[in-house]
């Protein structure tokens, strides 16, 4: 029997898909998703999240994206002036 199919394997707890506030009118963030070193922005037209981490977009840019994520504003501002394009590819 597989390791994953056994009664006693115990999975990683799923990340949360939580709704993103979107209160800029102007926003394209549908959904983000936290982790413990990155986060995950779902972007509207995008069936895939993006993915920020640590090693792609530095700690320091990560961890205001979450706050802005959680505010439900100013993520798609930040992302656009000081992340654009530092996803994991």
């Amino acid at each position: 029997m597989e390791l994953e199919h056994s009664p006693f394997y115990i999975r990683e707890m799923e990340e949360i898909k939580e709704k993103y506030g979107n209160t800029e009118l102007h926003s394209t963030i549908t959904h983000y998703a936290i982790g413990d070193t990155y986060i995950n922005i779902w972007f509207g037209g995008l069936n895939q999240p993006k993915k920020y981490s640590f090693k792609s977009a530095k700690e320091e840019r990560v961890l205001k994206m979450i706050e802005l994520a959680k505010a439900g504003k100013g993520l798609n501002r930040y992302i656009i002036t000081k992340a654009k394009g530092l996803y994991e590819r």
